[in-house]
């Protein structure tokens, strides 16, 4: 599962390539707690971390995730359910970035990237960086 907002620069096949059940992507930047999961991209098999959505009852289980100390929605439950357990996860080598860990105002793209997420308010089809133009579709 991936996010619409988001800038695919090079290959996926290394992100896709991954055999474990579920595969979570840690964002650089700490906004909430170290053991925490994006919502915006993740592999999943079918079938698997059946507790995540059978354990779900709404804001409830929103307000738990939050209160654990996760941000989001979405996010806050993923991580709240799965964040501290031994789960497979992409690590810095993978090329999956956020805008917001790339650092100064131009935002470079950096060499390995391979994804780039727009969590925030700007979104992909409202930047006018130049390699976002180059490779949004």
């Amino acid at each position: 599962m991936i996010d619409i907002d988001l800038v695919v620069t090079r290959d996926l096949m290394p992100i896709f390539s991954m055999q474990e059940d579920f595969v979570g992507w840690r964002p650089f930047r700490d906004w909430g707690r170290q053991f925490r999961f994006g919502g915006g991209i993740y592999l999943l098999t079918t079938g698997t971390r059946t507790h995540v959505w059978d354990d779900f009852a709404g804001e409830k289980s929103i307000r738990a995730a939050r209160a654990a100390g996760y941000r989001g929605s979405d996010q806050a439950w993923l991580s709240y359910c799965l964040g501290k357990r031994n789960e497979a996860h992409w690590n810095r080598e993978s090329g999956i970035y956020s805008i917001r860990d790339m650092s100064g105002a131009e935002h470079r793209l950096p060499a390995d990237a391979r994804i780039v997420q727009f969590n925030g308010k700007t979104k992909p089809w409202q930047s006018s960086l130049p390699w976002v133009v180059e490779h949004f579709r």
